[in-house]
């Protein structure tokens, strides 16, 4: 499996962000201590700024 990091540049359509949001969502289960923005607002917020 790719790196998160190497996952997000490869995006190229519907199907490979849908991927990516699904990797990103079991990282965040599987790694919380990993994530400082443990909530969906907290996160989208972030990633708006």
């Amino acid at each position: 499996m790719k790196k998160l990091e190497d996952q997000v540049n490869s995006i190229a359509n519907m199907e490979d962000f849908l991927n990516f949001v699904c990797q990103l969502a079991m990282d965040a289960k599987d790694n919380p201590d990993e994530w400082a923005n443990t909530t969906i607002t907290d996160f989208l917020g972030q990633m708006a700024n």
